[in-house]
């Protein structure tokens, strides 16, 4: 997950990272100044967060043997056993920031 720490900043997810560089250094002129040009950087922005990556990600996964295999073990490994109020023994699983996107 990419992640930028800048003095007392930290932020992660690629577009957030690009936007703030993008408005800290806008000597480099990475954004337009006009609200219609500025929306137009947003608008793919959003396209690539609600349907690139996604997309991509599914197909990465399906043709990464790798990834399926650590995915296989890291599932079984995550899930233990857990008191609830009762006292009573359930299974959970471990959240994680890959595991949210599968429960």
């Amino acid at each position: 997950m990419p992640t930028l720490i800048d003095g007392a900043i930290t932020l992660w997810e690629s577009n957030a990272i690009n936007w703030y560089l993008a408005e800290k250094h806008q000597q480099a002129g990475l954004l337009p100044w006009t609200p219609e040009g500025r929306a137009a950087v947003l608008r793919w922005a959003f396209y690539q967060t609600s349907h690139v990556s996604p997309a991509a990600t599914a197909v990465h996964r399906s043709i990464n043997p790798t990834h399926t295999a650590t995915r296989r073990r890291s599932s079984n490994a995550l899930e233990r056993p857990a008191r609830n109020q009762r006292g009573a023994t359930s299974r959970v699983r471990a959240a994680s920031v890959e595991g949210v996107t599968s429960l």
